[in-house]
Order: C-alpha cells, then structure tokens, then sequence
C-alpha cells in the first residue's frame, strides 16, 4: 500500500480546510497613513492571505481595529441583511 493510499485525502477533509482558513481570516483596520506600513508587516510575516489590512478615517491616533468578516457575515444573515 503506498502513502498516497493510505492518507488519501477527501473533499470533506478539503471542505473543512477551507472552511478553517475562511474562518481564520481577518481585516485590521487601521489609520489610513498607516495602511502601507502595517500591509508590509503583515506581508513579512507571511500573512498576507489571513489578514488583509485597510484603513479609514473612524480609527482615532494609536487605534487599530481587527474585523472578523466570517462573523460579520453570519450576523448579517441571521438579521437579514446579507447581499
């Protein structure tokens, strides 16, 4: 029996996968001048595929805010509101 025989991989095991890298998935939200040089952090740590960082006006100096989209999108849809 080879390896590949006896750790076959199935598509729920894929499914659960992906389902834990959407999960794990963030947005921070930080000051916009600040966007370039937290995107390059992120981006050195090699997370760039888990956090994805933007900016807005709402965050005061020294603030920084970590969104759950996955979350956001489940409270959306129980209230109603998704796309």
């Amino acid at each position: 029996m080879s390896v590949r025989e006896e750790h076959a991989i199935t598509a729920g095991d894929i499914a659960a996968w992906y389902r834990r890298l959407h999960e794990a998935r963030r947005t921070l939200i930080c000051e916009p001048h600040l966007v370039d040089e937290l995107r390059a952090a992120v981006e050195a740590k090699g997370l760039a595929g888990l956090i994805t960082v933007t900016g807005s006006p709402v965050c005061l100096p020294g603030q920084a805010f970590v969104l759950n989209p996955a979350a956001l999108d489940e409270v959306l849809q129980l209230h109603g509101h998704a796309d």
